[in-house]
């Protein structure tokens, strides 16, 4: 799972990188996680389609990156979808939230090396079981999710796109 850990360089890494994103138009990377143990998965290649990368934290890594391959297909499949920070959605069974993330670079360290500057990022920020985001909930506690922006008032998903199923 980790290319680094199992004893590629870091050139190496990135030089596969390059490869998935040409061929696939992005590529996924998954951090600190194991794939039963949550951490944070994003794309890497979406700012090449004019759109911020999406980043998830708190989900293993197996179901980020399904939730964020998912999203970036529909943004690189040639039709134009762009997502917005507040818009939320239901996506893989979750309903999200998306938050723009006021600092990618602590979090998006190899796609900021690739592209040799910051590159923006949206959190796909998921709700709890009983339908509640992070901010509407007080608990405290590693089970907690950390959200990286400040979410915005409700953007509703525009009726063209193909998450309009879902709710706004």
């Amino acid at each position: 799972m980790c290319q680094m850990c199992e004893g590629q360089s870091r050139a190496e890494v990135l030089a596969d990188l390059r490869l998935r994103i040409d061929r696939f138009g992005w590529a996924d990377m998954s951090v600190g996680a194991d794939w039963s143990a949550p951490g944070f998965t994003y794309t890497i290649g979406l700012v090449e389609y004019g759109h911020p990368e999406l980043l998830v934290l708190g989900r293993p890594p197996y179901e980020a990156g399904a939730l964020v391959n998912e999203l970036a297909a529909l943004v690189t499949d040639g039709h134009g979808h762009h997502f917005l920070p507040g818009m939320q959605f239901t996506v893989r069974g979750l309903e999200v939230e998306l938050v723009q993330v006021d600092r990618s670079n602590n979090w998006l360290v190899m796609a900021e090396e690739l592209y040799g500057r910051a590159v923006p990022a949206l959190q796909v920020v998921w709700a709890d079981a009983d339908h509640s985001f992070p901010w509407q909930r007080a608990e405290t506690g590693p089970e907690r999710q950390r959200v990286l922006g400040s979410p915005v008032s409700q953007v509703p998903v525009p009726r063209s796109s193909p998450l309009a199923h879902t709710r706004n």
